[in-house]
């Protein structure tokens, strides 16, 4: 599976977004922009092909249908 990292303003605009991540990646990547524009924020998204099913890795770690900003 494969995971797309999405920065969104305070106003709900997507500033920047990278997909095709690991999930390694991902949170790193995560993490790292949180930490530097600590005002927006970033999400972990995640679609799965087989079923359509669609969801969120939040900080602590754990799988949601909704998301929650790192």
């Amino acid at each position: 599976m494969k995971y797309t990292v999405t920065e969104y303003r305070d106003d709900g605009i997507p500033v920047e977004s990278e997909d095709g991540l690991t999930l390694t990646e991902a949170k790193r990547v995560a993490r790292s922009t949180a930490h530097k524009h600590p005002h927006n924020q970033v999400f972990i998204e995640w679609f799965r092909i087989s079923d359509g099913q669609h969801g969120f890795v939040n900080p602590d770690g754990n799988d949601a249908i909704t998301g929650e900003p790192w």
